[in-house]
């Protein structure tokens, strides 16, 4: 009566089942953060010029990168400053 019930060739055992599912969240995860990544990359390109280096359009160009953070609603701690 005490021993476990027998493991089966196409069951693995309860560990692994375990370790297959945390590995699938694990990677569902990493693909979510891709996701964002992308669409954040572009939402900035539709928002923010290029910048071409003309010192003359650089306030507008971090007055652009403002708004979208504003509209991203980045806090401090994800905008980067230079």
């Amino acid at each position: 009566m005490g021993q476990p019930p027998p493991q089966h060739a196409n069951h693995p055992p309860p560990g692994a089942a375990a370790d297959q599912v945390e590995g699938v969240f694990r990677e569902l995860a990493e693909q979510m953060r891709n996701v964002v990544t992308t669409l954040s990359a572009q939402g900035v390109s539709q928002i923010v010029p290029n910048f071409n280096g003309d010192p003359k359009m650089f306030r507008e160009w971090a007055n652009a990168l403002d708004k979208y953070a504003q509209l991203a609603k980045l806090d401090d701690n994800n905008r980067k400053h230079g």
